[in-house]
């Protein structure tokens, strides 16, 4: 049952929804981005309550139906591919279906002289299960979000909470840069190093998530003021500056002020060129709908500007040496380094071309295709289009491309047809985090940290819902829209 206006009674269950999903995207960043098994059981039992509620609210409603979208056959067919690398098989049917696991199985057979008899193609069906897990929590809560969120009002809240979120890291960054004692939360060590930012064990990952909220705040600020100030007398001018929207808008920059000043000072390279990038992408997008087009271009080069400027005031020199740092590594990959790990990568995918060597088994058959002399163990290929095709093979990597070629298609679509302020400018905001994400992970591995997967996750959802929202609350053509 969906709300029908602003008039009408919230049920429990939708706050018990709205709070959960809070709950959720504050909880996540806060706990090291949600990388620990108990962080991650935590995570996967709040969306596993969402999942429960939003299904008891449907046998409420005597009404049980899900949205036919582009997206759910791509979902599904990727979770069965996951399952297929899990099934026992004949070993005469792996040789056929992957040959490098069947040499894999063969040698260890041959090594321990032992019969082996039915296998999975995954290499470690253990690791892909916890993998599997994980994907189906992102998928539950892509379905949840995409039926549940459709009320402007949620929405916002919605907006607003991962804009709050990403402002409180921030600050918090920023605070713990120049008082650390070295530790996260000035107590908590990090077991293999590195150097910590705000929670996140890695200051690439706390860049991934500001690259996430930054490019909402400039779109919710743009959402909140009128498209047309040109038109306006001197009285009118001034009421407008001195009204709730504008205070409101000024926080909001102050905020998006912030989160990119706390970007710059984490001296992440792959952070600040998926922020550029996405802010070329912001404009261009802009330009392309020419809906007041020039305040966009000059709201996002002010921010970038204003950005530099809170920097170098709040970091002093330090902001210099963030920028130098650049090449510097922290228990990373170097350059060279990865130029080799991303070259030994595509040598294995290309080994497990079809269906990949298993989810989460990158760790343990990397090894056999490593030929850095660095002493470090790769967990991750640091290029997430790598590791899918290693891992899941041509298969899971055309699912997922596919996927975000239709979700650009849809969002895009609508929101070329819009012109209210909030359906516009965060369905933009949206394309635009996204695009930065998939800039960053082409240089690490953003997507497997759970935190900064469950906000995309949200982003995803948010953005569709966004891209068809009215002043009403509902879809464009008056009523609940099909994607």
């Amino acid at each position: 049952m969906y709300q029908q206006g602003d008039t009408h009674p919230v049920m429990w269950s939708d706050r018990l929804l709205l709070w959960a999903l809070t709950i959720l995207l504050l909880f996540t960043p806060l706990a090291f981005g949600t990388v620990e098994v108990w962080s991650i059981a935590l995570a996967e039992l709040l969306v596993l309550v969402m999942g429960t509620v939003w299904v008891a609210q449907m046998i409420r409603d005597g009404q049980i139906q899900f949205e036919r979208t582009p997206f759910t056959l791509l979902i599904l067919s990727f979770l069965a591919l996951i399952l297929f690398q899990m099934l026992p098989l004949p070993l005469n049917t792996i040789k056929m279906l992957s040959p490098a696991a069947y040499s894999v199985y063969s040698d260890a057979a041959s090594a321990l002289n032992i019969q082996v008899g039915w296998r999975t193609i995954s290499l470690n069906p253990g690791a892909t299960r916890e993998e599997l897990l994980r994907l189906l929590t992102y998928a539950i809560l892509f379905w949840i979000l995409l039926n549940y969120l459709r009320e402007r009002k949620q929405i916002e809240r919605v907006v607003v909470t991962i804009i709050g979120v990403g402002f409180f890291l921030a600050v918090f960054a920023i605070i713990q840069k120049y008082s650390s004692n070295g530790k996260i939360y000035w107590i908590r060590e990090t077991a293999q190093g590195g150097e910590p930012f705000g929670p996140y064990v890695n200051r690439n990952h706390f860049a991934g998530y500001m690259e996430i909220a930054i490019p909402l705040t400039i779109g919710y600020i743009l959402a909140q003021s009128p498209l047309r100030t040109d038109r306006l007398s001197i009285r009118e001018r001034l009421l407008l500056w001195t009204s709730q929207h504008t205070s409101k808008s000024i926080l909001l920059l102050f905020a998006a002020i912030f989160m990119g000043a706390a970007l710059l000072l984490t001296g992440s390279r792959g952070g600040l060129i998926s922020f550029s990038g996405s802010m070329v992408f912001f404009i261009i997008m802009a330009v392309m709908k020419r809906t007041a087009r020039s305040r966009v271009v000059r709201l996002a080069l002010a921010c970038c500007g204003l950005v530099l400027i809170a920097a170098v005031w709040i970091g002093g020199n330090s902001a210099f040496l963030s920028l130098e740092r650049l090449e510097k590594t922290f228990q990373e990959p170097s350059t060279e380094e990865r130029a080799i790990l991303w070259r030994d990568t595509l040598r294995m995918s290309n080994d497990y071309v079809r269906f990949g060597s298993g989810f989460n088994t990158f760790e343990e058959v990397f090894p056999a295709y490593k030929t850095s002399t660095a002493q470090m163990i790769f967990q991750y290929a640091h290029n997430d289009y790598l590791q899918l095709l290693a891992e899941g093979g041509v298969v899971a990597f055309g699912l997922a491309v596919w996927f975000i070629v239709v979700w650009y298609r849809e969002v895009t679509a609508r929101w070329l047809r819009r012109h209210d302020p909030l359906a516009e400018y965060m369905a933009l905001a949206g394309m635009t985090a996204v695009f930065a994400m998939l800039i960053h992970s082409l240089t690490d591995f953003n997507l497997h940290i759970p935190a900064n997967a469950i906000v995309t996750v949200t982003v995803l959802s948010v953005t569709l819902n966004a891209a068809r929202v009215t002043a009403s609350g509902r879809g464009s053509n008056g009523q609940s829209e099909h994607l």
